[in-house]
């Protein structure tokens, strides 16, 4: 291999490993930084939306509290459940009921709908929504939690709706003696829950923050539309959050796609909050900031490929021209002399070659000429040993 070529190959081995070495480092580095960022971001977008939903729940449960100790709703209710349907009593207190309490209560706060029922008979006297009125619900757990206590039925599938509830009772007692005559129910409204979890986060093509029952059920709206409200949930995170943990970390959703993810137990509601974004999303400033490491090393490539060959050139261009001037010197050309291009190692032996030129042609001109002197001496002493012998 010809000097030029491994003294390039040498350079640009020094340069480019180096360089090669801090790309690796400064993009690991980089992800590595940005993956802890976005998963503190995420924990703490979890236990932000976390707090905020716990406390959304308490106020409905304090406004339905509130709503059913009211004394115009608890003398309402007992006409209700005293009267026929079809007498002006009942008529009068259901209107009553409904225009001047329960109407302005579902405007007010996050309920999909409210409706009472009959502590005895289990029938629903009054509904604002889709639960159908005189229809018996005296076997569902709300009813028969409510009638001792404010009371919360976490997340379930309601057949009727055909859709995830959660269904917040509480008892109403009769005006006059607290005997307990209706349980007041309301579901909450979950596509309101949804919005508020999906708040602040709009800048984001892919971040999304919802709810898992404890049945796998997605009970909040997803951003993506393959997945609605009552779907099968299933990913790692979910499944951690199930086992009534914390925490969070890379693994695939429920569609199957990369994320990073914070999971979030909440034991009031029994509910798990999940806030993730897509991988690829998370690490788009990585991949930004590879394809600038890319273009910085392939521009600083290209110089060190330019200052390798000049160096190597710099290098090899006058060992090559004093191996000439030796080679030409070996065949006895002592009167070659070295051009020397400069004052520092390079011209201090192109000037020793030349010296040593000199001084072999010094020598060599000595030994010819000794060698004439004995060849004459020789000649004279043949000479006089010839006449002698004449």
């Amino acid at each position: 291999m010809k000097l030029f070529t491994r003294l390039t190959g040498l350079f640009l081995l020094i340069s480019i490993i180096p360089l090669a070495v801090v790309g690796i480092v400064a993009y690991q580095s980089s992800q590595r930084i940005i993956t802890q960022d976005m998963l503190l971001h995420l924990n703490v977008t979890t236990s932000l939306k976390t707090t905020e939903l716990v406390r959304t729940m308490r106020h409905l449960e304090e406004s339905l509290l509130e709503f059913a100790g009211r004394p115009a709703v608890r003398r309402h209710t007992r006409s209700l459940t005293q009267f026929a349907p079809d007498t002006p009593a009942f008529q009068a207190a259901y209107f009553q009921l409904r225009i001047n309490h329960v109407e302005p209560l579902l405007e007010q706060e996050s309920w999909l709908e409210l409706f009472l029922i009959h502590a005895r008979t289990g029938k629903i006297l009054l509904s604002s929504g889709s639960e159908p009125e005189n229809a018996y619900r005296g076997n569902e757990p709300y009813f028969k939690n409510g009638q001792r206590d404010i009371s919360v039925q976490n997340a379930y599938y309601s057949i009727s709706r055909q859709m995830p509830v959660i269904t917040v009772a509480a008892p109403v007692t009769d005006l006059r003696n607290g005997a307990l005559t209706a349980v007041l129910a309301g579901h909450v409204d979950i596509e309101k829950l949804s919005v508020m979890l999906s708040e602040g986060l709009k800048q984001s093509n892919s971040q999304e923050s919802y709810l898992v029952s404890a049945a796998q059920l997605l009970i909040s709206s997803s951003r993506f539309p393959a997945k609605h409200p009552g779907d099968l949930a299933r990913s790692d995170g979910i499944a951690a959050c199930l086992k009534q943990q914390s925490g969070s970390g890379a693994y695939c959703d429920y569609r199957g796609i990369p994320v990073l993810g914070a999971y979030r137990w909440i034991p009031e509601m029994r509910l798990c909050l999940l806030s993730e974004i897509d991988y690829a999303e998370a690490f788009a400033r990585v991949r930004a900031l590879r394809l600038t490491i890319v273009g910085i090393a392939a521009g600083v490539m290209a110089f060190v490929i330019m200052l390798a060959l000049f160096m190597a050139r710099s290098v090899s261009r006058p060992i090559l021209r004093m191996l000439a001037g030796l080679d030409e010197i070996g065949r006895g050309n002592f009167a070659f002399r070295l051009e020397a291009h400069d004052h520092r190692e390079i011209g201090q032996m192109e000037n020793a070659i030349n010296a040593m030129a000199t001084r072999l042609g010094a020598l060599t001109a000595s030994r010819d000429e000794l060698n004439r002197e004995i060849e004459e001496r020789r000649m004279a002493e043949q000479q006089m040993h010839a006449a002698r012998d004449e």
